[in-house]
């Protein structure tokens, strides 16, 4: 059959054919209008990777005889990364960091210095009698 032509009445196999391919053309068709409203939303970069210019904090460790939360993961900017000591130790320094852009654009934790644990006095982890 020839692009345009009708199937007569009574064909079978026209029917058939063109009952078929019916259920095909609407979901592909949808698909197609789903890939460009996904590119009209996110843009070009989004449905490409766009990952070049993502910008994120490194990782601002963890203290010795410490820890850290989150304990992993990607550091964005507004991220804030907390930190504790375990027993026995005592922080020195923030307890907290935020990752903030400069004004030359790239990403650093404020305070810019690290915590550390140091470990507390023997006479003060004694509790009198």
């Amino acid at each position: 059959m020839y692009h345009g032509m009708n199937p007569s009445n009574g064909d079978g196999f026209l029917e058939q054919q063109q009952q078929q391919q019916q259920p095909q053309s609407p979901q592909r068709l949808l698909a197609v209008i789903l890939w460009f409203q996904l590119a009209l939303c996110f843009g070009p970069a989004q449905l490409t990777g766009g990952f070049d210019d993502l910008q994120v904090c490194a990782d601002p460790g963890i203290p010795e005889n410490g820890f850290r939360t989150p304990s992993g993961g990607v550091f964005f900017e507004g991220s804030v990364a907390r930190f504790h000591c375990q027993d026995g130790f005592k922080l020195k320094g923030a307890t907290k960091r935020l990752c903030l852009k400069h004004f030359n654009g790239t990403l650093g934790w404020i305070p810019s210095d690290n915590s550390i644990c140091v470990q507390e006095a023997a006479s003060a982890r004694l509790e009198p009698a």
